[in-house]
């Protein structure tokens, strides 16, 4: 839909191809890392046998998700190879191709939290831990916690925006445990309640301004 409207010369935010891109996992995950923005150590495998052949080479425990999807669906905690193929054959029987394209990551120690960072315009201006089992999403049912971030990690969610070529964009990072933060992925499209309740801050308010903003320009 966005496609179609740029197509009519009137300005769409995010761009309809920064959203195209960011929305990929495996591509996101590329530029990042393109970047030099840390991110999770990640394969992507089709087939049985590459995705096998990627979690040797990443090790058990490992996380295993679709290139594509939101608030958290398929993704698996995968302790060993015979939960893995079981995945996998479920994953075969789902009518979607997207589906089958899998990303085989490192699981990083980061704790029962993460955080969202929602930058609008090349800023952060909100931020939330989120407090959960292995899948954090506010959508899920995860607790929210109002938090500041520190400097170098609002630097690092703008970054990552910046990087996707998104003006608005929920960036979700982990603080690892032995030290520093990493990138686990950037979404185009995001949802801003969890930020909103935990902050109180007017999220679509801000929103709203930075986009009437670019037509007064």
């Amino acid at each position: 839909v966005s496609a179609a409207i740029e197509s009519q010369g009137i300005r769409v935010v995010n761009r309809s191809v920064a959203t195209l891109i960011a929305q990929d996992k495996a591509v996101s995950l590329s530029i990042l890392f393109s970047k030099g923005i840390p991110v999770p150590r990640t394969y992507v495998a089709y087939g049985l046998e590459s995705i096998l052949e990627a979690a040797k080479l990443i090790g058990y425990p490992l996380v295993y998700k679709p290139s594509q999807g939101s608030w958290g669906r398929l993704v698996s905690l995968v302790k060993d190879e015979e939960m893995l193929r079981t995945l996998y054959e479920h994953r075969e029987l789902i009518q979607d191709p997207r589906a089958r394209v899998g990303l085989v990551q490192e699981l990083v120690d980061k704790g029962d939290r993460d955080i969202r960072a929602l930058v609008v315009g090349s800023k952060v201006v909100g931020a939330m831990y989120r407090v959960g089992e292995f899948v954090t999403n506010y959508a899920r049912g995860s607790e929210v916690i109002a938090v500041k971030l520190p400097p170098e990690v609002e630097d690092l969610a703008v970054r990552a925006a910046d990087a996707l070529g998104l003006e608005i964009a929920g960036v979700d990072i982990f603080e690892k445990r032995s030290g520093g933060y990493i990138v686990n992925e950037v979404n185009p499209v995001p949802e801003f309640k969890g930020v909103a309740a935990a902050t109180g801050i007017d999220i679509a308010g801000i929103i709203a301004d930075y986009v009437i903003s670019l037509v007064r320009r």
